[in-house]
Parts: C-alpha cells; structure tokens; sequence
C-alpha cells in the first residue's frame, strides 16, 4: 500500500503526538452502542452475511477518516493510502486464524472476495498473523457477548499503532437490534473527537445500508 511521510512540524496535533507516544500505554478505548437494526434486515432480505456486510461498512469507514490511517514509523508519522481490515475467522476445529479484506469500494466484489476468504480460513489449519504489516485495522469478533468494555492483547512492538476494533454480540431492545462496537486507538494518532467521528459514519452507512451497499439485479 501507498503511504505519505507527515510532515510534523507543519502537523496541528504535533504537541499531542509528542506528548502521548511516551506513554507506557497510549492506547485508549470507547465503547458504544451502534443500531444495526436497517443493516440486519437488509442482511436478512438479500441472504447476505451479516459479518461481512459489517466488515465492508468498517473498510468503508476507517478509510474515509485520515486519522484511522496514520501509523507510527522511525521517521514520525505516516498516512496510508488504504488500509485493509483484519478479520478473526472462528475455524471449524474451534481454534482460530485471521482473514485479510483489502479496501474495494465495490460492494459485490468485497463481498465475493471476503467469502472466499472466510471459507478457505474455516477449513484451514494455517495461522496467519502478516505480523509485519501495519496497513490494517485490528478487528475481534465477538458473537457470544455483549460488552461493556473490551482489553486488547498487545505485543511489545515499537511502533505499534494500529486501531483495534471488538464487534460483540446482536441484541434487541424496543423492537431494535444493537451491536456493541469497541474501538481501541492509539492516542499519539487521535483523540476520542475522531473515535466519535467513526462512530457517526459507521452509524449512518447502518441505517442507510440499502443506499452504500450496491446489489446488481
């Protein structure tokens, strides 16, 4: 993937930058509530995978928010072009792998590429970490749970930013269906204004699933 050096001196949050990446731990973390009521039923109406629906809307999301996109690097800062979405995928043995959706805009063909993935992950015994890569957002799914707050495993890596995400389990409340939404950032990157960001365009591509997802007749 493509990716800019910042320019740090010229860079408006460069205090907080400077401030935060000294931190023993500058990650911090916001939960919420997301009505995912419109996105299920279109889900439901179309025979469409829910988890990958949400993973196109979280591809679709993180990369219209330059700040999801900055990593830290030995030079300071840099801002990919697009990033993917790393995915848990629970495998039919029980145990786990990671599946890696690249950014297409295309929703049919995100969806088609993401499936195949899924699938060949389910049946495979390989665990693929791309430990290396940074060009990515960190995402744990979380089917059985509805939380409150969420803590994220962290290597002691240098540099590591990435944002990690936690979805956790559907419930309904006054005819709604919620999905608990964990977001986890690093906050030499971001403060919790661009989590609230997220948070906005997330909700709306939900409620408005039937205009951002494109299905051919």
């Amino acid at each position: 993937m493509n990716a800019k050096q910042i320019d740090l001196k010229s860079w408006k949050r460069y205090d907080q930058y400077e401030y935060f990446k000294t931190f023993r731990e500058p990650f911090f973390n916001i939960c919420s509530d997301v009505d995912v009521t419109n996105l299920k039923k279109f889900c439901v109406s179309n025979d469409l995978s829910f988890f990958i629906a949400s993973a196109y809307i979280l591809s679709r999301t993180v990369n219209c928010i330059d700040e999801f996109k900055y990593r830290l690097n030995d030079d300071g800062v840099i801002c990919y072009d697009k990033i993917r979405v790393s995915c848990t995928i629970l495998r039919n043995d029980k145990t786990f792998s990671f599946a890696f959706f690249n950014f297409i805009e295309d929703f049919e063909l995100f969806y088609q590429k993401a499936l195949e993935t899924t699938n060949r992950i389910k049946k495979s015994t390989d665990f693929d970490t791309k430990a290396k890569a940074d060009d990515l957002v960190y995402t744990s799914i979380l089917p059985w749970i509805s939380f409150r707050s969420v803590e994220h495993p962290k290597r002691e890596m240098k540099n590591d930013s990435i944002p990690r995400f936690a979805f956790g389990k559907l419930y309904e409340d006054r005819e709604k269906i919620y999905m608990p939404v964990s977001v986890s950032p690093h906050h030499s990157l971001m403060d919790a204004y661009h989590v609230g960001e997220f948070f906005k365009i997330y909700q709306d591509y939900c409620t408005n699933a039937n205009e951002l997802i494109k299905i051919n007749p």
